[in-house]
């Protein structure tokens, strides 16, 4: 079992541009000159970038992660996370960091749903696919998130 609990506020982040917002959940940042509507949140003092898509491939969430690591709002190294939301209970998540893969699973399939959650798009209960592995994470009644199968 793997849980991570979340902070979606800037200084944990390491998110400089703007430091009126008390949060970073559902916020427009622009990347390469598109604005997105994304999360961003720290979990065991990584900072992720998570950004929902109709369709994710690894073709898209490389070129999203350099997008990401160029702008300058950040003052932390980000990983950028690509979200396809099949339905409520079910999503298909890349996970990159300046164009390179991400290795960390359990980590990667708790922080999208902690932030899908917070983004209203899924439920506290959801089985996630990031690369050739599953996993079903629950969100607790304290927003942690509960990694129970792998």
């Amino acid at each position: 079992m793997f849980v991570c609990d979340f902070d979606f506020t800037p200084e944990s982040i390491g998110y400089i541009y703007v430091k009126e917002v008390a949060n970073l959940v559902n916020i427009p940042l622009k990347f390469g000159g598109i604005s997105y509507r994304c999360t961003c949140l720290s979990c065991q003092g990584k900072s992720y970038c998570v950004i929902p898509f109709r369709r994710v491939t690894d073709e898209l969430a490389t070129k999203m992660s350099l997008l990401v690591s160029e702008v300058s709002f950040f003052e932390k190294e980000i990983v950028t996370v690509v979200a396809q939301i099949i339905d409520r209970h079910n999503i298909i998540v890349k996970a990159y960091n300046s164009g390179s893969i991400v290795d960390d699973a359990e980590m990667v399939m708790c922080v999208s749903v902690g932030a899908l959650r917070q983004m209203r798009f899924v439920d506290t209960e959801v089985w996630v696919e990031y690369n050739d592995e599953e996993g079903r994470v629950l969100i607790d009644s304290e927003g942690k998130a509960i990694l129970q199968i792998k």
